[in-house]
């Protein structure tokens, strides 16, 4: 996957130490508030949440062909899976092509984060309910077109973790999650039914992603700046960034 990002010069690709500044779609992102995005390389499609809803355009040319998707101003994951579907979670249900998926044990919790894994057959949900929150994954259940159409009943793998409050996949089988405690942040990437490794978090974190293949793991910042973690450290990559993707 490639590291995508929404700034001041439009859409930039991020890989490595060496950013390349693509500066696509300035007008596109100049003209709207992005506050979440998603992008699939296969289907060349971007996903921009904004004040006015989900909207839809080209990869390769943000505004060219533009097209509302979704009336919903306020979500808390948007994600293409790997047949390009677009996902979107809000704080109560997740949707497929406009439909909520069938998923009967979020009745009662309150979706906090949301995230797929790269080959797009489990999801992860950080989940509140009653003032706890836990992480759970769930497979993905489909139909003989491969459209997503209900989430089966999860596992928990989230014990550990006091406040956990967002998640990424590390990769294929591995969930970084940021824990959130007024004291120490931390992030654990743990492996589903198997071993956890805690690494240090940074502070007041808006949005994590990895490249889902086991590598970098990227962190923005509420000021703007977007950091990635490398080896046992964090260090700086970019500033006035106002959303992340990953492009697979």
């Amino acid at each position: 996957g490639t590291l995508l990002a929404v700034g001041e010069s439009g859409l930039m690709a991020l890989s490595g130490s060496n950013p390349d500044s693509i500066g696509q779609g300035l007008s596109f992102f100049n003209s709207r508030s992005v506050s979440k995005f998603a992008a699939s390389r296969s289907g060349n499609k971007l996903a921009a949440l904004t004040g006015s809803g989900v909207t839809e355009t080209g990869l390769s040319a943000p505004g060219s062909s533009v097209e509302t998707v979704d009336a919903r101003t306020s979500l808390v994951g948007l994600d293409y899976d790997a047949l390009n579907y677009l996902w979107l979670a809000t704080s109560s249900q997740v949707i497929v092509n406009s439909r909520p998926l069938q998923a009967s044990w979020l009745t009662g919790q309150s979706i906090v984060d949301f995230a797929l894994s790269p080959e797009g057959s489990r999801a992860a949900l950080v989940v509140a309910n009653g003032g706890t929150n836990q992480v759970l994954v769930a497979p993905v259940i489909r139909n003989d077109s491969g459209e997503p159409i209900g989430l089966a009943a999860p596992i928990s793998i989230s014990s550990d973790i006091e406040n956990a409050v967002r998640l990424s996949w590390f990769d294929n089988v591995t969930v970084a999650i940021l824990n959130s405690e007024p004291d120490q942040a931390s992030i654990s990437l743990v492996s589903i039914g198997g071993t956890t490794r805690i690494i240090q978090a940074v502070a007041d974190v808006n949005s994590l992603v990895a490249l889902g293949d086991g590598s970098n793991l990227y962190a923005l910042k509420e000021s703007g700046e977007l950091v990635v973690y490398r080896g046992s450290f964090w260090s700086s990559l970019e500033s006035s960034i106002s959303a992340i993707a990953v492009a697979r």
